[in-house]
């Protein structure tokens, strides 16, 4: 049976819009940290040499990056803001079906199980990882490992090697490689076969 097309729902576009100011965000961050070991590192002159003299230019080049990155913000926040949070139905998801019973049911231990995972997961990074934020982050850290792109290699005999693209910043992806290593030590079989999960992140290029 269809559902109500006119139904008011969370809009999917706001939400993917959301992570993308996110890991704009973050991005700036980055270069914001960059950005200023530079800077310091040009007015601190060794002890014994002579000061160094900081032109236009010279500040200009430093600070381009993080002048790029901040705009990449602000276009990402006014896309952000520019989005409903709610649409109809219809516009949303077209054609959505309402669910049976049995299938609620199913969904619902889908959700359970998703939960259970990301408890599990952000429990992992806390205790298993040398991640400074974990404390207040983990449950962050893990939802973008669940939308993070990546590859699954079944051809390595004996293993399912699944291997993530490098995190929005540098220490998410020291953060997660550590958890990959975490969880490939406990030599887990994907269900139904004899294969061992393998984890990884890719090296940044």
């Amino acid at each position: 049976m269809e559902d109500d097309p006119l139904r008011l729902v969370p809009n999917p576009a706001k939400a993917k819009a959301k992570l993308v100011l996110q890991n704009a965000r973050a991005q700036r961050d980055a270069v914001d940290n960059t950005v200023t070991a530079t800077l310091l590192t040009l007015n601190t002159p060794e002890p014994g040499t002579a000061g160094i003299t900081i032109t236009n230019q010279m500040h200009n080049d430093i600070n381009a990056p993080l002048i790029k990155a901040e705009n990449a913000v602000i276009a990402a926040e006014d896309a952000y803001q520019q989005l409903e949070a709610r649409v109809p139905l219809g516009e949303a998801r077209p054609g959505a079906q309402v669910l049976d019973t049995e299938m609620k049911r199913f969904a619902h231990i889908i959700r359970m199980a998703a939960f259970n995972n990301a408890v599990t997961l952000a429990r992992e990074i806390r205790i298993n990882t040398g991640y400074k934020r974990a404390g207040r982050e983990a449950h962050n850290l893990v939802r973008k490992i669940f939308t993070q792109p990546g590859d699954i290699d079944p051809t390595a005999p004996g293993y399912l090697t699944i291997t993530l693209d490098p995190m929005p910043t540098k220490r998410e992806t020291v953060a997660v490689q550590e958890l990959c290593v975490s969880l490939t030590e406990t030599q887990t079989r994907y269900p139904g076969t004899d294969l061992i999960l393998r984890y990884g992140i890719k090296e940044r290029l």
